[in-house]
């Protein structure tokens, strides 16, 4: 029996949001964007109404993904759920998340606009979220020719990677 399963048969709101959640990461992980959205949006249904920690996690990666694939509208709608979650929670680490966003896809994508709000993951927890970003506004930068700019970010990707492998992180939420 999954951990949903054993969740929902107790009726554990909290677990059914964390293993909905678990499920959308692996989905994404696989390359799978459908179903992890199916459960990414699972997640906001049920947890909602309880106040979910993970709903922070998800209206990022919701505003992250629409956002990306130049899907506005509904990045929006996600990104601005994700702002007042955010600031609700006085979450310092998301705040920075999704200005990282904001900059880059609803704003200018000004390039010492997004170095100077990645600036701001520069401790271990942010460094995965950096690397991520970074590789996201690479591609940007090079889907839109601006190749320069492309190349700077790789070198941020680089940067948050050796972080990393040198243990300066912290996957936690």
């Amino acid at each position: 029996m999954s951990a949903l399963e054993k969740s929902k048969a107790i009726s554990n709101k909290p677990m059914i949001v964390k293993s909905l959640f678990n499920i959308g990461c692996c989905y994404k992980g696989l390359g799978d964007f459908n179903r992890a959205l199916a459960y990414f949006n699972q997640v906001i249904l049920e947890g909602e109404p309880i106040h979910a920690t993970e709903l922070l996690l998800v209206y990022y990666e919701l505003s992250l993904f629409h956002l990306s694939q130049k899907e506005f509208i509904e990045g929006e709608r996600f990104f601005k759920r994700g702002l007042e979650e955010a600031k609700n929670r006085k979450n310092d680490l998301f705040l920075s998340l999704l200005m990282v966003l904001e900059i880059l896809f609803l704003k200018t994508a000004n390039l010492s606009e997004v170095l100077s709000s990645l600036e701001k993951l520069e401790n271990e927890r942010g460094y995965p979220y950096m690397e991520d970003l970074a590789l996201e506004a690479a591609r940007y930068y090079n889907e839109n020719g601006r190749m320069d700019e492309s190349v700077k970010m790789y070198e941020k990707v680089m940067y948050a990677r050796k972080q990393i492998q040198r243990g300066d992180c912290s996957y936690e939420f």
